[in-house]
């Protein structure tokens, strides 16, 4: 026993035999020693109670003081036994510190520290996705959204279910659902500190006399460079899933927990169109369906706006553009910076420069895949004792309008001169006092205007690119669609002015898409059943021009077989001799039918799953259009078609006289040969090559080649490197690889 111990068993013995609060003068001495602290019972950091109780040990008959809860001041006093207890309120919803501390006489013992959180506030109710109901499934995967960490609690079933909410606030469990009934389901989350939501509800029904349920798909990407990818999703345990559509078939058999994977295999660099059906080996069931575009091609390099250099500006808007919804990654600056193209692949972005230097800037695109082009590269030299260029806002580009307002900052009271547009003179302004300006200039008509903004005699110029543009496109062509048909959702696909939005009308809902860079485009419409629908296509261009509308009537009858569903409706140009037409069929003992061909028509059973796949030989050098129709007997479909272009003639030669090479300003030296050279570009002018070619350009010195895609009246830019005098060569590769004679360019 230590020596305070013995104190207090004699305190508190001669306490209570002579009534007194000290024995002697030695005891009063002891008694001038502080009480210990008080030792606490477990107290839970996080709770939606209040008050909570605190319990521990202390020294008898001290008055135990708990400050920093409310009120501010709560106490007991500590028993004969040494221990106590008290109730303590807590400040609601907030981070409680308490302090505990006990006192005997006028003594305080030291404070110990408690840090009490309490959450009075309960989760919202979870969010469930939607579920399968009615359902032969004996189990169904449930899966929401509700307060991250929170514990879901789900009755109603066989059996009640639980889980953990995850970091992203997503959960998911398998139900065993109570046969031939219906299941009736309360789900609710718990916090941490004990709170409970109200309840989210759904109800399933569980019939086992039921079809065999389309799989249900997990997420998958829409675009993806994998190759081959796996597709998880669930379905009725034990039946075989079978997936068609990609570069093989593919099949899986479901998990007694209701999952399953499909390791699947994909047509490269196109889009996959992929149907999925669950089977028990006597019955099929419906389609689930989802599309997948793998691209493992690097976008081009981006090209680039012209750009002064020197420049007295310390940060520059460098424009352009690339392949549409690239992301731009750019270096070679003060600092790195980042963009994203839009639609029609033009983008801005502002690049700060390092101060009197040469600043390379490259910049590289990387599309929706993750595929990264080779960068496109430009010197623009940062030159401090230069005057700073005037700044000029964004312009829409482009636009319609014949005259249109520039304006922007520079030096309070600057004379600012704005050319190139349709005035030859060109127009001035003085900045205002807040340095601000602005003027009106005409445009080109239907031209790129390079607009150059600058103060006279400074030398120091901002350009920027204005594309007016009144034309609107052709209206777009629309492929064969089969009427009358047994589909309700059909495909409007065809061709229109590339990187045009196209609009759809005329079906239970508008659709809108965009065309490729091809001119490709394929919407998804649904249509009225039984009755005949009138389809509006409309394409309207980046600057707002619409075109006139291409109709057509499409009626819907249920008396009649749907058409084949085929992979590929527009398949790419080709210049093989020979199309292989793959798709999948509706109902049993279906025999498929292609016409339309250089041959008679070509006729084969469709296998399992009601796939399909037929070879057919081409008209040479011309569109095809291919009928493929389902026969049940004597029962025809309407056809679906397939349009298909083969071409095996080779593009003519680039037009010389209408190729040069463009050097820019800024210059570097070759680490080969010492010479200096200019970073620039190749250009060719409407018509140096065939329209939507592919452009491939080689530097024969030093072994470089990139290439580009000829814009839709066959002019090009591409960025390029060359020495002075180095022999650079030209030619085209058409969609469908047919690849042209060489031209060459001597600078």
């Amino acid at each position: 026993m230590d020596e305070r111990t013995r104190w207090l068993a004699g305190a508190l013995t001669c306490a209570s035999i002579l009534g007194l609060s000290a024995c002697d003068g030695e005891t009063m001495m002891m008694t001038g020693d502080p009480p210990l602290a008080p030792r606490l019972d477990a107290v839970p950091p996080l709770t939606n109670a209040s008050p909570i109780e605190l319990a521990g040990e202390g020294e008898p008959g001290a008055r135990l003081q708990v400050r920093g809860a409310e009120p501010a001041l709560q106490e007991t006093t500590v028993g004969a036994d040494g221990r106590f207890r008290l109730d303590v309120t807590l400040v609601p919803d907030a981070e409680n510190r308490l302090l505990v501390s006990q006192r005997a006489g006028e003594l305080d013992s030291p404070t110990v520290t408690v840090d009490v959180v309490h959450d009075g506030t309960p989760p919202g109710a979870p969010a469930l996705d939607p579920v399968t109901s009615p359902t032969r499934r004996a189990t169904q995967r449930l899966r929401g959204s509700a307060e991250a960490g929170a514990l879901v609690t789900v009755s109603g079933a066989a059996e009640p279910a639980e889980t953990t909410v995850g970091a992203d606030g997503r959960f998911e469990l398998t139900l065993s659902l109570t046969a031939s009934a219906e299941n009736a389901l309360e789900v609710v989350a718990r916090d941490a500190a004990g709170n409970e939501s109200g309840p989210a509800r759904a109800s399933i029904t569980h019939d086992p006399s039921l079809a065999i349920e389309a799989p249900v798909l997990d997420d998958f990407p829409a675009f993806t460079r994998d190759n081959p990818i796996a597709l998880t999703g669930t379905a009725e345990p034990g039946v075989t899933v079978d997936a068609v559509g990609g570069a093989a078939d593919a099949t899986a058999t479901v998990a007694e927990d209701g999952t399953f994977t499909l390791n699947l295999g994909l047509r490269p660099n196109q889009r996959n169109t992929l149907t999925l059906f669950a089977s028990d080996g006597i019955v099929i069931s419906a389609a689930a369906s989802a599309i997948i575009e793998h691209d493992d091609i690097a976008p081009e390099p981006p090209v680039l706006d012209p750009l002064p250099s020197p420049t007295g500006a310390e940060v520059v808007r460098l424009t352009g553009t690339t392949e549409p919804a690239a992301e731009l990654e750019v270096t070679g600056g003060a600092a790195a910076a980042s963009a994203t193209a839009d639609s029609a692949g033009a983008f801005a972005v502002d690049v700060t420069l390092r101060r009197d230097a040469e600043n390379m800037i490259s910049v590289v695109a990387r599309d929706r895949t993750g595929n990264e082009g080779a960068p496109a590269t430009v010197s623009i030299t940062q030159d401090s004792t230069l005057e700073a260029p005037i700044f000029v806002d964004p312009v829409s580009s482009p636009t319609r309008m014949a005259r249109i307002a520039i304006g922007g900052r520079a030096t309070a009271g600057i004379t600012i001169s704005v050319s190139g547009g349709a005035d030859p003179a060109g127009v001035e302004t003085t900045a205002a006092g807040d340095g601000t300006w602005s003027v009106m200039i005409d445009l080109t008509a239907n031209a790129a205007n390079e607009l150059v903004v600058t103060r006279p005699g400074s030398g120091v110029e901002t350009v920027v690119v204005v594309v007016h543009d009144t034309i609107p496109p052709d209206p777009p062509t629309v492929n064969p669609i089969p009427t009358p048909t047994g589909a309700t959702a059909i495909v409007v696909s065809g061709r229109a002015e590339p990187g045009a939005t196209v609009s759809v009308s005329g079906g239970v809902a508008t659709v809108v898409t965009s065309a490729a860079p091809d001119g490709r485009y394929s919407a998804g419409v649904t249509i009225a059943a039984d009755a005949t629908s009138t389809l509006s296509v409309i394409a309207t261009d980046r600057a707002g021009n619409a075109s006139s509308p291409r109709t057509v009537m499409v009626a819907h009858s249920s008396s009649v077989p749907e058409p084949p569903e085929l992979d590929a409706p527009t398949p790419p140009d080709t210049r093989m001799p020979t199309h292989l037409v793959t798709g999948t069929a509706r109902g049993d003992g279906v025999t498929v039918r292609v016409s339309g061909g250089a041959g008679a028509p070509v006729t084969a059973p469709a296998g399992s799953g009601g796939r399909f796949e037929i070879e057919v030989t081409l008209q040479a050098n011309t569109e095809n259009r291919l009928e493929v129709v389902a026969v049940t007997g004597v029962i025809e479909s309407p056809a679906a078609i397939v349009t298909i272009t083969h071409d095996d003639i080779a593009p003519e030669a680039p037009v010389s006289e209408l190729l040069a090479v463009v050097r820019n300003s800024g210059g570097l030296i070759n680490p080969c040969t010492g010479i200096g050279y200019r970073v620039g570009s190749v250009r060719g002018q409407m018509g140096a090559v065939e329209p939507l070619a592919r452009v491939w350009v080689r530097n024969v010195a030093r072994s470089v080649m990139t290439s580009t895609m000829a814009d839709d009246v066959g002019a090009f830019t591409i960025p390029f490197e060359s020495c002075a005098g180095e022999a650079i060569r030209v030619w085209a590769e058409d969609a469908a690889g047919n690849v042209g004679p060489v031209t060459q360019v001597n600078p």
